[in-house]
């Protein structure tokens, strides 16, 4: 699967965008100084040529979504090949070594075009697994927004995705 992204300089974002539109999905991540625009979803296209014509629909579609990021200077693009499957793959496999007969690894793949947005419930899978194939018992359950000793409104957590939780915003 063939993705590309357009990075622009950041005009001042702290918080992501996502747009689910059927057709054309598109997302707007800041990351500091660049605000990483995604993304094309071209499966059976191994071509890692930025295409201009798709940069300049992404840049389209990202600047109706976050009308903030007209005039931002692009200042890249990315083509990535992403592996994808019908299921992700999230697994603790066995692999024993010459010198640990415990070795296991942990598989985390197939994500396709929601690396970044399954990343969070991925990485507590992965964890999950790890401290599985080690026999650990599970942490205590982390506490959630509104419970005694919460620092954060959970009023505000439900408009914002990405550090700190919550659902994406929706134009």
């Amino acid at each position: 699967m063939r993705g590309q992204t357009v990075l622009v300089a950041n005009p001042g974002l702290t918080r992501w965008w996502y747009d689910d539109d059927p057709v054309a999905p598109t997302w707007v991540l800041p990351r500091g100084d660049v605000v990483v625009i995604g993304a094309t979803l071209d499966d059976g296209v191994w071509d890692t040529t930025p295409d201009p014509a798709a940069a300049r629909a992404l840049l389209e579609r990202a600047t109706r979504l976050v009308p903030a990021l007209r005039g931002a200077a692009v200042v890249g693009h990315r083509v990535g090949l992403r592996p994808t499957r019908a299921v992700i793959r999230v697994e603790a496999e066995a692999h024993p070594t010459a010198d640990d007969a415990d070795h296991v690894r942990v598989h985390c793949y197939g994500h396709g075009r929601s690396g970044v947005t399954l990343s969070w419930g991925s990485a507590g899978a992965v964890h999950a697994a790890i401290r599985d194939a080690l026999r650990e018992p599970p942490p205590p359950p982390a506490p959630t927004p509104g419970d005694a000793g919460d620092a954060g409104d959970a009023g505000d957590a439900g408009t914002t995705f990405g550090p700190g939780g919550g659902e994406p915003d929706r134009p």
